[in-house]
């Protein structure tokens, strides 16, 4: 007769402790980064960003993103003496200042972007973390 009870009893404190769960507590770690679908969704879009590795402002706009995301965003590095450097891309593109975005449609859009311009630029969704 006490196995029934207490198997009643463990039931009972499992399910009481699922109900007072607390959500904060709850790991999301399995949802994706929306800078990361964003950063995807640019791609997707045919967005560019040119840069150089010196430019502050090139800086920022990466830390924007963060470096998991920002490495999905396509950007080309225009500095001459960087060993990644692409140069005439960044000529044949007048590139001018840094840093550029230059999006499928032609547009362009020099300095730093927040990643909700961004967004309206492209017509990507974009939900603040």
């Amino acid at each position: 007769m006490r196995t029934p009870i207490r198997v009643l009893f463990v039931l009972l404190s499992l399910t009481v402790a699922a109900c007072t769960r607390d959500p904060s507590r709850v790991s999301t770690r399995a949802t994706v980064d929306p800078r990361e679908t964003l950063a995807q969704c640019l791609a997707d879009r045919g967005a560019t960003l040119y840069s150089a590795h010196w430019c502050g402002y090139c800086r920022r706009q990466a830390e924007l993103f963060g470096p998991a995301a920002f490495a999905r965003v396509p950007h080309v590095e225009c500095e001459p003496s960087s060993t990644r450097g692409q140069v005439d891309e960044c000529l044949n593109m007048r590139i001018e200042s840094y840093p550029t975005w230059v999006f499928a449609n032609g547009s362009r859009n020099e300095g730093l972007m927040s990643l909700e311009e961004l967004a309206a630029a492209t017509g990507c969704p974009w939900t603040p973390p």
